[in-house]
């Protein structure tokens, strides 16, 4: 019973940070570019 909560929880921290992670570093890239250029183009 202790096993089964244990490996849940690292497989779901696993493959979830990793999933999660994947998809908002690649929006934060490309947002980070036009944002960059907005912030310059603004200032």
């Amino acid at each position: 019973m202790q096993k089964e909560p244990s490996t849940k929880g690292s497989g779901s921290k696993t493959p979830l940070g990793s999933v999660a992670l994947f998809p908002p570093r690649e929006e934060f890239f490309p947002r980070q570019l036009p944002l960059s250029t907005h912030r310059e183009l603004r200032q």
